[in-house]
């Protein structure tokens, strides 16, 4: 029995230590951000789909950062934290599935673009922020329309850090634009109250 117990003991451990990233680099801190799903959602609907990442402080700050070089300027970073402190942002990247002809796809994409810029770069009245019992607005909102260079649109949206009452968030975007009222992806709250620890040196 103390064998076992001790077996279960272990297995704890090693679950939590596996849960928790502990103390990352730049690098290793944008990769987690980037590649851990309880950071990052996909919601599929209709023929689009919606990646919606919970982007913290310290990550875009972190992007601002580094150079073209890929060096990070450590007193850039430290500028933009604080600037940025007290924001929770979240990045939305909107996918349309490819279908039919491509000749008639291209034709319908050309006449729509500039219906489609027009919309998103309005529609942060459709984007809302359940923080709790809290309803919140965005504070700042920005869409960067990558003109068919990637296989996706971005929308890059910030609220303020409601400190909320411990309870889950949940990014609620009613896209008018492709007729998906319902999009919506939820995030605990302890991935902001308990992330990763960011390592700068040079500070």
């Amino acid at each position: 029995m103390k064998r076992a117990t001790n077996i279960l003991v272990a297995l704890s451990i090693l679950c939590c230590s596996c849960g928790q990233p502990g103390r990352l680099a730049p690098a290793e801190y944008i990769h987690y951000m980037e590649q851990d799903a309880a950071y990052k959602k996909k919601v599929d609907a209709g023929n689009t789909q919606y990646t919606i990442q919970l982007a913290l402080p310290g990550y875009m700050a972190l992007k601002d950062a580094y150079g073209f070089n890929r060096e990070l300027n450590a007193d850039a970073y430290s500028k933009r934290i604080k600037e940025l402190d007290g924001f929770v942002f979240f990045l939305v990247n909107i996918i349309k599935a490819p279908s039919g002809d491509p000749l008639k796809k291209m034709a319908a994409s050309q006449a729509s673009t500039e219906q489609m810029v027009m919309y998103y770069e309005s529609a942060a009245r459709d984007i809302t922020l359940k923080d709790g019992d809290a309803e919140l607005k965005p504070v700042t909102y920005h869409f960067e329309n990558n003109d068919n260079l990637s296989p996706y649109n971005t929308i890059v949206v910030a609220f303020p850090d409601n400190g909320g009452n411990g309870k889950d968030l949940q990014l609620v975007f009613n896209d008018r634009y492709a007729g998906n009222p319902f999009v919506k992806a939820s995030f605990p709250k302890t991935l902001i109250t308990h992330p990763p620890t960011l390592l700068i040196t040079g500070k």
